[in-house]
């Protein structure tokens, strides 16, 4: 795992620039994430006016996001155990020994850190989203990858833990929109 560590050094120490940090603050947080999927799939029922195939592709959102989320959070990251960058066992006298030059801007975190959650919920819904709507794909997918890359930008994971999540993300959606597909509503194409 020698190049995750360099890797995050680079992107986390190097790459970094003051004016962003509390743009990227802001962007990571777990709370702004849930609310904007949430308003997002509100806002698509409202356009699609509440018909069963906007509820339909909703739920599966949801479902995706769920499963991916507690895949993530409840069986993986007790399977790999590995700790947080941000880690309080990493530091010493308010120092982490372990990273010298990376930047915690969300101060010691612990738990753990294998996979990203964030990164498997925004690629569920990239992912998901994008399967139905392909067009979707140029906003979403980025959004995804800025979201998962806040995550490292401010020190609570690994570039593997990202990628891992994004997979992990993927897939689930990819498995519920291919359930989905055998319901006798219409999908797009």
């Amino acid at each position: 795992m020698s190049i995750d560590y360099d890797l995050f050094q680079f992107l986390n120490g190097n790459l970094h620039f003051p004016l962003l940090d509390t743009v990227m603050v802001f962007l990571t947080d777990s709370d702004r994430v849930m609310q904007g999927t949430v308003l997002a799939m509100v806002i698509y029922l409202i356009f699609q006016k509440g018909s069963k195939q906007a509820w339909l592709f909703v739920l599966g959102a949801v479902i995706a996001f769920g499963i991916a989320d507690s895949l993530a959070y409840r069986v993986l990251k007790p399977f790999f155990g590995r700790v947080r960058p941000a880690n309080p066992a990493y530091f010493l006298d308010g120092v982490n020994h372990f990273l010298m030059h990376s930047r915690l801007l969300l101060g010691q975190n612990g738990g753990f850190s294998t996979p990203s959650n964030h990164a498997a919920n925004m690629f569920a819904q990239a992912t998901y989203w994008s399967l139905i709507y392909p067009k979707w794909a140029k906003i979403l997918f980025p959004v995804g990858f800025l979201i998962a890359y806040t995550r490292i930008y401010v020190g609570v994971h690994y570039p593997f833990d990202i990628f891992l999540g994004a997979v992990l993300g993927s897939a689930t959606a990819i498995g519920i929109y291919l359930i989905l597909r055998k319901t006798p509503l219409k999908f797009p194409h």
